[in-house]
């Protein structure tokens, strides 16, 4: 029985060594692969971000840009409003407060910040909702102003009207005076 043992025993051996652990070659060969792995999806992610962080920087400058340009908008146009003054109170009344609301936009465009997209939408709208009643209020100064000049003229006209006839009125009354 000693013998059938020793026997099994070196069979149970044979086996062992038949199934032999991994070679530490192979787990060095997977871990490679692994690390190899990781390495390459830290570089796609740094490159993805760098990308991402390229386009975003680039969206922040054309923000940038068109807020700038906003903001000059906004000052020539007041300054367009500067010289629209007329002699009528009510124009001058309603320029005073659109020149308010441009002042408003430049004091709030100054506070948003460069990445808030729909502000600067908004306020680019609010210009140009601004750039209309602008344009409204000079063709009512030039409607005004058109008028002035036919009521100026015609009180030219009238004045000299008004001179012959106390010109002739005089002339008459000499003249009856004459014959009295």
């Amino acid at each position: 029985m000693e013998e059938q043992n020793k026997n099994q025993n070196l069979e149970n051996q044979q086996q062992t060594n038949n199934q032999a652990p991994i070679p530490p070659q192979k787990n060095k060969s997977g871990l490679m692969f692994i690390l190899i792995l990781v390495i390459a999806l830290l570089a796609v992610v740094t490159v993805l971000y760098i990308n991402q962080r390229q386009t975003t920087d680039e969206i922040e400058t054309a923000l940038t840009a068109e807020k700038d340009s906003l903001q000059t908008h906004l000052m020539d146009l007041r300054n367009e409003y500067d010289e629209l003054m007329t002699d009528n109170d009510s124009l001058n009344a309603q320029l005073n407060d659109e020149k308010e609301k441009i002042d408003d936009l430049l004091a709030e465009i100054k506070t948003v910040k460069a990445t808030n997209y729909a502000k600067i939408k908004s306020l680019q709208n609010e210009l140009g909702t601004l750039r209309a009643v602008a344009k409204s209020y000079v063709r009512q100064i030039d409607s005004l102003n058109t008028m002035n000049q036919a009521l100026v003229a015609e009180n030219i006209l009238v004045k000299n009207e008004i001179q012959q006839v106390t010109k002739t009125k005089v002339e008459l009354e000499e003249k009856n005076k004459d014959l009295s």
